[in-house]
């Protein structure tokens, strides 16, 4: 009998080695040689995944294989077997366990061995000696949601070791493990036994990268907002907006006698709740070009019978959720797949018919005025299905295994592969409009999901691909990520390892689904700092910096390190605090103040880039004691090349007379984003054999071929639509603040003069909102229910149109100050509404919505 520790193969061979040798008279043949059967080498991370994923458990999964070295060999040699101390021992609800069975949505295991092996044995370590649960178990060569084999066992009544009973002739790869109803289940650690099998699958072929295609700086600087938030206001400061649309915001808001599904009555010209007009809104935000995508979150009133403690449940009834396996079952969410398609079906490309359109009769309750019948309106690209799904630190009522939400995102996306109605679903509406998985919390992100993939390879037989064509989370940089504690502060990106963590979120994409995008749609942080008060996610001063500025440098350092690597859109939380001056979590992490129109010193910080370097692809960089970056104006590096260069520290370093790479530049502008400053810092660069000498500090610098025109100015919200019922409670990121009250809009602004008409007949009548070239240098503005307003190119220069949009086509403009002027001059050729104070060179505003008016040697605004 000959010992193996390795494989079957290795113990043949060497058989064979031994007959040849000293030859055999009578020997027992090579293939039935009995084996001795070697402990599987497993680990933590690697071995274990979280098919339940409720990471707020009192301990964790990973500890069922953390202490492998320490358990020695329990089957073998039980004398000198450890005792491991770490215990997976998950939070008990008894309503968490409803069915009882391998399937059932409670705190499950995968145990992946690396390969097939013929298991002989498995060894538990049961601490605590509790009696009266039950370990359920299957086996599977392929897929952990395709078993060949089940069982259930009962651990021993005593401390220690002990081998389970399990059938004859388990082959697998996964094995998995659930835990029953009882407060007293618990195991410290387990080990597995036996021989790599004889008949592997082909080796699996892992990609190495992704079709992406590279995306621009700009996508990378978007924000959090709402229906209400001021779209004009945010265009020119952030890149793309990600919305935060309550489902009861649509429908079912205003009567407890509202019918509910499948008789739904949405309400989407003018918002059920939320104070305004949402086809309008979308419309806004397309016509200033701003990428705006809806996050549908919480379940409406009507499905949970007017509770509002259960707003934020799954989107089930509680019998359906206390009914065994429903909430794992794609066609028990047939509820939020029929709104999706309807969301899809007005504001995707293509036109449904009209008698498919479940719509409220009118534009809203106060009003009598019919609600538009639209289909194909072409208004979102992408919708994100539930945000923050995976809420640990809720019940179970509301948070969703990793099951639960794979069914309910795939019954989401096109009806669970169009097995469901032809009217639910997403991609049953427009199949060009593109899914983003629900926004997650990031921990033990990547067990959620490798579940969800192994569960739609399982179960989507469609096409075995994620439910969705975006992998989408929330990360949010403090001094107690990963740690069983509470945050005392936020901690800089580099400290916190976020490029690190992007790098590993980007390599799984690429190596398991290539196809997915990456988005982070929410970080950030709050600014509200004193001696005696801050919040757990607060920055804190540096320097001469003070907490906001602070809180923008790491904001901008982020996107970077988004940039390099592999993230296709990052959104930050929020556009406006939710409430400033509170110590808060959350509380003061707007791009602006709660009034929505003091901006903050992220507003500034985000413009400066933007309206930079918006229009730029990451090329190349590296971090060191300085991070330096390339980026170009062309995804291939063939455009204009800018250089960006920063300390990754958080405690003042300055690095001084840095020289830094700038290529082939010749010339250029060094830029550096400044509290209250648009348009930035702006000095131009001394370029000496290829270099910029300068000093490096933890604000980051960037080095430009050419000037680009100034941004636009801070924004005050827009009128509001006529009165609207209240706004409602907006929702939470981990874990949720309080709701942000209702903006307050400033009072409108007076009409501009309208100059003479240019000569010839001119009509806004038919026309959509923009502005339209009429011969010459003329020009006029189309706005929705007002007069059109004629414009006229400076200077003469010829009008061009572009889209919507004119350009003034001519000789570049002359900066008012030249010749050595006095007084004040607008500046509108360069930027409307702009103007500049001479001598000095001070640019100002006037307020948004004006334009400037030359009146002597002084500005007139209206």
């Amino acid at each position: 009998q000959i010992k193996s520790t390795v494989t079957n193969a290795s113990m043949r061979c060497a058989a064979a080695f031994v007959v040849l040798l000293f030859g055999c008279c009578s020997c027992t043949p090579i293939d039935l040689l009995p084996l001795e059967t070697t402990k599987i080498h497993l680990t933590a991370n690697g071995s274990i995944t979280d098919m339940y994923g409720y990471n707020g458990a009192q301990d964790g999964v990973l500890h069922l294989a953390d202490e492998q070295v320490l358990s020695g060999d329990p089957k073998n040699d039980p004398a000198k077997a450890g005792k491991p101390k770490t215990t997976w021992q998950p939070a008990f609800k008894k309503e968490w366990y409803p069915s009882g069975t391998p399937t059932a949505p409670g705190p499950k295991a995968c145990v992946d061995l690396g390969k097939v092996f013929d298991v002989t044995d498995v060894y538990v370590y049961h601490a605590s000696g509790q009696t009266g649960f039950k370990l359920m178990w299957t086996a599977s060569a392929k897929n952990p949601f395709l078993p060949t084999a089940e069982w259930t066992t009962t651990p021993p009544g005593k401390m220690g070791w002990a081998p389970i009973t399990m059938p004859k002739g388990i082959t697998a790869r996964y094995l998995t493990v659930a835990l029953s109803d009882n407060p007293n289940q618990s195991i410290n650690e387990l080990v597995v036994y036996g021989t790599a099998s004889a008949n592997q699958p082909p080796a699996e072929v892992k990609s190495t990268g992704n079709k992406l295609k590279p995306v621009p700086l700009r996508m990378l600087l978007g924000t959090n907002g709402f229906a209400w938030s001021p779209v004009h206001g945010m265009a020119g400061i952030v890149g793309n907006v990600r919305e935060y649309q309550e489902w009861a915001f649509t429908e079912g808001g205003e009567s407890k006698n509202y019918p509910g599904y499948p008789h739904n009555q949405n309400s989407f010209e003018c918002l059920a709740q939320g104070g305004a007009c949402y086809d309008e809104v979308l419309r806004n935000a397309s016509e200033v070009n701003l990428p705006w995508f809806q996050d549908m979150l919480n379940a409406p009133p009507w499905l949970h019978d007017y509770n509002s403690q259960e707003i934020n449940w799954k989107v089930l009834t509680k019998k359906q959720l206390m009914t065994a396996n429903a909430s794992i079952t794609p066609e028990q969410y047939i509820v939020v797949a029929d709104h999706m398609w309807q969301v899809a079906a007005r504001y995707g490309r293509k036109k449904q018919p009209d008698h498919l359109l479940k719509l409220y009769p009118y534009i809203a309750s106060w009003s009598k005025q019919p609600q538009p019948r639209i289909s194909g309106a072409d208004l979102l690209d992408y919708i994100e299905v539930f945000n923050e799904p995976n809420k640990w630190w809720k019940d179970r009522f509301t948070f969703y295994s990793c099951e639960e939400q794979a069914a309910a995102a795939s019954a989401a996306y096109d009806g669970h592969c169009k097995t469901m109605p032809s009217t639910v679903g997403i991609k049953q509406a427009d199949p060009t409009m593109k899914v983003s998985y629900g926004g997650l919390c990031d921990m033990q992100i990547f067990d959620r999901f490798k579940t969800t993939l192994w569960w739609a390879q399982a179960f989507r037989k469609c096409d075995g691909k994620f439910p969705a064509e975006v992998l989408n989370v929330h990360i949010y940089a403090n001094d107690a990520y990963g740690k069983k504690t509470y945050s005392h502060t936020g901690v800089s990106p580099e400290q916190f390892g976020l490029g690190e963590r992007m790098a590993q979120y980007a390599n799984w994409r690429d190596q398991n689904a290539p196809e997915l995008e990456l988005w982070i749609t929410e970080y950030g942080y709050d600014t509200y700092y004193s001696a005696t008060h801050r919040s757990p996610q607060s920055t804190y001063p540096i320097g001469s910096w003070n907490s906001q500025e602070v809180a923008g440098m790491w904001m901008l350092r982020s996107v970077f390190l988004f940039a390099a690597n592999g993230v296709q859109r990052a959104t930050q939380f929020m556009w406006n605090d939710v409430a400033t001056g509170n110590p808060g979590l959350y509380a003061t992490s707007g791009l602006t103040e709660t009034n929505e129109k003091t901006p903050k010193a992220g507003y500034y910080f985000f413009s400066c880039l933007l309206n930079t370097m918006g229009d730029y692809y990451y090329i190349r960089g590296q971090c060191g004691t300085v991070c330096v970056q390339e980026y170009n104006s062309s995804p291939s590096g063939g455009g204009k090349s800018a250089y960006v260069v920063w300390s990754p520290t958080a405690n003042n370093t300055k690095v001084a007379a840095y020289k830094l790479n700038v290529g082939s530049l010749t010339s250029g502008y060094i830029y550096q984003a400044a509290n209250k400053m648009l348009h930035c810092k702006q000095t131009t660069a001394s370029i000496s054999g290829g270099h910029v000498t300068l000093d490096v500090t933890e604000n980051p610098t960037w080095v430009m071929a050419s000037k680009p025109m100034p941004p636009q100015p801070p924004s005050p919200t827009p009128p509001p639509p006529p009165p609207t019922p209240p706004v409602p409670t907006p929702p939470a990121p981990t874990p949720g603040p309080p709701p942000p009250p209702t903006p307050v809009p400033p009072p409108s602004p007076p009409p501009p003069p309208t100059p003479p008409p240019p000569p010839g007949p001119v009509s806004c009548k038919g026309r959509q909102s923009g502005m339209y070239c009429t011969g010459g240098d003329n020009y006029i503005m189309c706005e929705p229910g007002k007069p059109k307003q004629y414009r006229q190119c400076p200077a003469s220069e010829p009008c061009k149109q572009n889209g919507r949009r004119v350009t003034c086509q001519g000789a570049p403009p002359v900066d008012p100050c030249t010749g050595g002027r006095t007084g004040e001059f607008c500046r509108e050729a360069f930027y409307p509404g702009q103007y500049e104070k001479c001598p000095g060179k001070q640019i100002m505003y006037c307020p948004y919505g004006q334009y400037c008016n030359q009146n002597g040697s002084n500005v007139t605004c209206s």
